[in-house]
């Protein structure tokens, strides 16, 4: 199908909490249609602090060497 599965990394970091929990929609190794896809990631820490950011990926048609 038309398409690409998409691995991505995203990073937080928090001065009282070393590692706060990611959650991203789509995850990561998601199938991302042709296009544009926006990605939603929220960071929340111990303390239940919560900060958020969003990115767009772009699929695009492969090109067909002849």
């Amino acid at each position: 199908p038309p398409g690409e599965v998409v691995n991505y990394i995203v990073t937080a970091s928090d001065e009282s909490d070393p590692s706060p929990s990611l959650a991203c929609v789509p995850p990561p190794g998601s199938f991302f249609p042709p296009g544009t896809t926006t990605v939603a990631c929220t960071a929340t820490d111990a303390a239940g602090n919560q900060s958020s950011c969003s990115f767009d990926v772009t699929v695009r048609p492969k090109t067909r060497r002849r």
